[in-house]
């Protein structure tokens, strides 16, 4: 729902840190919606929101979201595989 709701309303929500959109956009929302929404999704969503000239900016912020569900999946196996041994 939040999801849904900033790409609806992007412009009202950042109109007042409209100098700092572009790089809010790059860094934050990769970091904020990386184990809502898939992945390439937020990656087109922010690559047509943010100048080209950004590229290694938007490429910094979906590495970091990559590795936060990367993360999360080997913890969530680990904790499943520990879970499976004490007969849970």
């Amino acid at each position: 729902m939040g999801w849904q709701t900033l790409t609806n309303n992007l412009e009202v929500l950042t109109k007042a840190q409209s100098t700092y959109t572009p790089l809010l956009i790059a860094q934050t929302l990769p970091q904020v919606y990386w184990s809502g929404i898939p992945l390439q999704d937020v990656e087109s969503f922010v690559r047509a929101h943010v100048p080209k000239e950004m590229s290694d900016v938007v490429d910094r912020g979906m590495e970091s979201a990559r590795y936060q569900l990367t993360r999360k999946t080997l913890l969530v196996r680990e904790a499943d595989g520990f879970v499976q041994q004490r007969g849970g």
